[in-house]
């Protein structure tokens, strides 16, 4: 029989074990979250692990690829990099420390600067360096830029210098700079020449200016007091001079502005060499004569006579080189051109010129900068000398322009030989025409030997023979013994007997209608009065050339009358009516009065409007027309233009010629584009004008 009131085991057994259960099914489920918790946390840890590898693993790049870098900085750098440690040896250094001294790249790390240094011949440098490694261990600062200057390399650097320093102000290192200033260095003396150089230039350009200036504005007060006319006339003279040389001052500026911009141009056309000198020897002879300077001109055989080239930069490059000598030539001195053919082409030829005198040379030192712009042989040469110092940059810039070159060989105190070289075309030379009968006889009369070989030698190449005396005696002797002659070659100066006592005679004795023609290298006006007082037929300035003989001989024989003298004259014109365009009325004036000894008639314009309409009212009237290009309300281009498309037969062929200050080669074309046939530049040369006048009138 059961007990009611007791437990039954079996159930209490069973009750614990589900508790026991259940415990043991929340203990797994709190260890399944504990251990996903860790899981989760290993997984980031791990995760975290792999990102700060993979990170150093790239700080490990980049730090290697900047290492790379600064390898490679230190390898090609130009300045010289020197990184000492706290024990003053050397940590890294860059490969021009040892490039600069054309030494090879030794590894130096570890040694001393004083060791590495002086392996490599840099010993004047380890004093400093070693100055500012001591300073900068005292935990001073670098106190300055050192400029230093290699003995051995001869390069130049500019010294500098950091120090690394720890916590507490303690010495670490120092990193030092030479800094390659050689070429800065060069730029910077090389603008302190030039602007010193300009400096003095436009000293002098002021100078060269006001000089004529002052001596204009002096002598036109003087003019216009003076009651005498000599008196006039001399201050006129001394006017005229000093606009002359103004006028050279300012055109040597202008080329070398042109010269600067790369505007320089040449302009080639068909020339006659002999021509082109004797325009040269034209502008040079007056001071030529005044210092009673001998000049003389050799051609050799082989020169052609006709040329391609542009004869106004030819001719200034001779007449800068024949001015130079005439000026640093003492008085009595010799001055001497040459002209040979260097060699010959298919392309043209090359020709040589020189420039030889007796002057007063020049140095070694001077010759280096002699081509320089704004720069003479020595400081006091424009004080002593004049001139601005860019004749000879002007020249050398032409020369170049025409593919050649020019050199200058020079003893101080033993003259000069400035010889320059260009290549040019050659052309059909023209020979003078000759109308001269060939059995006309000829005597030639001068003292020197190499002067009757060259009357002789330009003579023949016309077909024509010569007779030749030495001296006035031997000259009467011939006549007598031979009889008259056709032509007399007579020089001005000759010893015992000149030139102008030897026609008198001639006329006297032999022949009172005799052709003489005097030669000589003094200007005509110094001795016209007393040839005409003879009956001089006419003169011929030496140096002698073909055309000017030849032309002289047929002059004479055609205006010779008996019993009559060869009459000078500076162009006829009494039958010509000129149109002048020219707004400024002092321009009119002048041309007004330079043109009025050639009778020709003047209407003037002072506008392209009014020039227009005056040719159009009558247009047979004129003759010619001369245009200046700036007026105002019509231009002389679109005058010019307007005047051409007239239906007027006159309109297309009248000559049209630029009367300008604008000369520069780009003006010229300007003028020849807008219809006009020639081109005179201001200030005008009556000379050029006659010339110009003479050329279109006789081409009509």
């Amino acid at each position: 029989m059961n007990d009611t009131g007791s437990a039954n085991p079996l159930e209490q057994s069973t009750e614990e074990l589900y508790l026991k259960i259940a415990e043991l099914e929340r203990t797994v489920k709190k260890q399944a979250r504990e251990i996903s918790r860790l899981t989760q946390f290993v997984e980031v840890e791990r995760t975290f692990t792999t990102a700060k590898i993979n990170q150093q693993i790239a700080k490990n790049m980049e730090l290697r690829e900047r290492d790379r870098y600064l390898k490679q900085l230190l390898k090609n750098s130009n300045d010289v990099i020197i990184c000492v440690d706290r024990y003053r040896r050397i940590a890294f250094y860059s490969d021009s420390f040892f490039i600069a001294s054309n030494k090879p790249v030794e590894n130096i790390s570890g040694e001393t600067v004083a060791d590495a240094f002086s392996r490599i011949d840099k010993n004047h440098l380890i004093p400093h360096v070693q100055a500012i490694l001591e300073n900068f261990v005292q935990g001073g600062t670098f106190p300055g830029n050192y400029y230093i200057t290699d003995p051995i390399t001869q390069l130049k650097y500019e010294m500098t210098a950091t120090s690394l320093m720890q916590e507490g102000n303690k010495f670490e290192g120092a990193i030092i700079f030479f800094h390659d200033i050689t070429e800065i260095e060069a730029a910077r003396e090389s603008a302190i020449a030039a602007s010193r150089a300009k400096s003095s230039f436009l000293s002098n350009m002021s100078h060269e200016m006001r000089t004529p200036m002052n001596a204009i504005i002096g002598m036109t007060s003087i003019g216009k007091t003076a009651a005498d006319l000599n008196r006039k006339n001399y201050a006129f003279s001394k006017i005229e001079d000093a606009s002359i040389h103004l006028l050279g001052v300012i055109n040597d500026d202008l080329d070398m502005s042109k010269i600067e911009a790369n505007k320089l141009e040449l302009s080639p056309v068909e020339a006659d060499l002999e021509r082109v000198l004797q325009k040269v020897l034209d502008v040079s002879s007056f001071k030529i004569g005044e210092k009673c300077q001998h000049l003389s001109v050799s051609i050799g055989h082989d020169v052609p006579l006709g040329i391609i080239v542009d004869t106004q930069r030819l001719s200034q490059v001779l007449v800068n080189l024949l001015s130079n000598a005439v000026k640093f030539t003492p008085d009595g001195g010799s001055i001497s051109i040459g002209i040979v053919k260097v060699s010959e082409d298919e392309d043209g030829c090359e020709l040589s010129f020189s420039v030889t005198d007796t002057g007063i040379g020049i140095s070694a030192e001077q010759k280096i900068r002699l081509f320089n712009s704004f720069e003479q042989a020595e400081g006091s040469t424009s004080r002593r000398f004049g001139g601005t110092g860019l004749g000879l940059a002007i020249s050398k810039r032409i020369v170049e322009l025409m593919r050649g070159e020019i050199t200058i060989d020079s003893v101080l105190g033993s003259g000069s030989t400035f010889r320059f070289t260009i290549k040019t075309k050659t052309c059909d030379y023209v020979a003078p025409p000759s109308e001269i009968p060939k059995d006309l006889r000829i005597l030639a009369v001068d003292d020197d030997p190499d002067t009757l070989y060259q009357i002789q030698y330009l003579l023949g190449m016309s077909g024509l023979k010569c007779d030749i005396a030495t001296s006035g005696r031997e000259a009467l002797e011939k006549i007598d013994r031979d009889g008259a002659y056709g032509i007399y070659l007579v020089d001005r100066k000759m010893p015992e007997m000149d030139g102008i006592t030897l026609a008198g005679i001639i006329r006297s004795r032999s022949d009172r209608n005799a052709v003489i023609i005097m030669i000589s290298a003094y200007e005509w006006a110094e001795i016209e009065a007393e040839a005409r007082a003879v009956g001089i037929s006419d003169f011929i300035p030496k140096p002698l050339f073909q055309f000017s003989l030849i032309e002289s001989i047929q002059n004479v024989l055609k205006d010779h009358a008996p019993g009559a003298s060869y009459t000078f004259h500076d162009g006829d014109f009494k039958d010509k009516t000129i149109l002048l365009a020219e707004d400024v009325e002092i321009n009119r004036e002048i041309v007004i009065a330079l043109l009025e000894p050639t009778g020709a008639t003047i209407v003037s314009a002072e506008n392209g409007i009014e020039a227009v309409e005056a040719f159009t009212r009558n247009p047979n009237k004129f003759d010619m027309i001369f245009m200046d290009v700036q007026m105002p309300e019509m231009d002389g281009f679109e005058a010019t233009r307007k005047i051409r498309s007239l239906p007027l037969v006159n309109a297309k062929k009248i000559p049209i010629v630029a009367m300008t200050a604008n000369v520069f080669r780009e003006d010229i074309e300007s003028c020849i584009a807008a219809g006009m046939n020639g081109h005179i530049g201001k200030p005008i040369d009556i000379n050029e004008v006659i010339s110009i006048m003479e050329q279109f009138f006789a081409r009509n």
